[in-house]
């Protein structure tokens, strides 16, 4: 199952981070809700919020909508205490200014609490990566390669989501509260 498979079953489960802004605008009410309240957020060491292909490139759109979707991470009350970035963080080729880039948005997550997770994609260099990110490259669990372990209060064994022939089905078991 290739990345995208797998995060578009997660949306299908209801299973999801932060919506990129071109969603429907019903489905950010929330989020606008959380900016007006100015309540003071707290982390919620269970919640985990996934981003993928953030495809940044600095100067253009791409750029606006990543630092669109910061900022609706950041209103998000509570704050996820984990945030899966699952690749393709660079536009094209991981030049190192779209690392520089990412790393500004990103570093608002690491400042506010939370605890970053970063994987590659087909469209980023691990070198470049590692000159923008050194300390994410050195935590790797096995070297040459992007690979950790990201720790919850609440375990998980063995739960599957696969996709056949259109559908959906799991296996495992999630922690009941």
């Amino acid at each position: 199952m290739d990345r995208r498979k797998f995060i578009g079953g997660l949306a299908a489960l209801g299973i999801g981070g932060v919506l990129l802004p071109s969603s429907a605008s019903a489905m950010l009410a929330p989020v606008e809700k959380a900016r007006k309240k100015k309540a003071p957020a707290y982390l919620d060491d269970n919640l985990v919020c996934i981003i993928s292909d953030m495809h940044v490139r600095p100067g253009r759109y791409q750029q606006e909508h990543f630092d669109m979707t910061i900022d609706e991470i950041l209103a998000l009350n509570p704050l996820p205490r984990n945030v899966l970035c699952l690749g393709d963080i660079a536009y094209l080729t991981g030049k190192p200014e779209e690392y520089a880039a990412a790393k500004n948005g990103l570093d608002r997550l690491e400042a506010a609490g939370m605890h970053l997770t970063m994987t590659m994609g087909n469209h980023d260099r691990r070198s470049n990566f590692a000159a923008a990110f050194p300390e994410k490259a050195a935590a790797s669990e096995l070297p040459d390669r992007m690979v950790y372990t990201v720790q919850t209060p609440q375990r998980i064994s063995s739960f599957w989501i696969r996709f056949r022939k259109g559908r959906i089905t799991t296996s495992g078991s999630l922690p009941v509260r």
